[in-house]
């Protein structure tokens, strides 16, 4: 999880954490502003819908969540994209794949288990990259997930998407457009060219 490419590095892998800076996101129920560093800093974290345009990082924080998930040691973390999510593939079906394949248990039954004890956390990335026509589907699916299942903890991201938004089972979060200081951060970290750092900082600087 913790390896990415970038545009800079595109023909090979580069820790996220090489570049990563947390981000700021809003409650769009509060409209409180605050810096993601882990899942506690939401402040609802069972269920959790989070937002964002191209770019801003959405797959990269959702890395971040479940990495420092796995850290913590209390549940076993499991990362998955929604665009594998097989053409009318079931969402339990496609996330009890997922959990055998992540974490290496074939038993069916033991995986009902950590799903009902609320032993896994689920992250769900790319809601959007689900065909259009399935998206009220999966919605409707989710909502029969935490009948099926209230223990369970899961995170979704997606860009604006209003067959998500609509529905009331998620904490609603949108991620803030990087500032001038965290698009900084994040070159500082990129590069260590110092002649290109100082440009490409200048011209930002130019440009706000």
């Amino acid at each position: 999880l913790a390896q990415v490419r970038t545009i800079n590095e595109f023909d090979r892998s580069v820790s996220l954490y090489d570049f990563y800076v947390p981000p700021q996101v809003t409650n769009l129920e509060s409209n409180q502003i605050f810096v993601v560093n882990d899942l506690s800093d939401f402040s609802n974290p069972k269920k959790v819908l989070i937002s964002g345009i191209v770019g801003q990082g959405k797959s990269i924080l959702m890395k971040n969540l479940a990495i420092k998930e796995s850290y913590k040691g209390e549940k076993f973390p499991v990362f998955m994209e929604l665009r594998e999510l097989g053409e009318e593939e079931g969402l339990e079906n496609f996330i009890h794949r997922n959990i055998g394949n992540y974490i290496g248990l074939e038993s069916h039954k033991l995986q009902s288990y950590l799903l009902r004890e609320g032993k896994v956390i689920l992250f769900l990335d790319g809601f959007d990259e689900i065909k259009t026509g399935e998206m009220g589907r999966i919605v409707k699916e989710f909502e029969k997930l935490i009948k099926k299942f209230p223990k369970l903890n899961f995170i979704v991201s997606s860009r604006p998407e209003e067959n998500i938004e609509k529905s009331t089972i998620f904490s609603k979060f949108l991620i803030n457009k990087l500032d001038l200081d965290g698009q900084i951060n994040i070159i500082k970290k990129l590069t260590n060219d110092d002649f290109l750092k100082e440009n490409l900082i200048s011209n930002l600087r130019e440009s706000n």
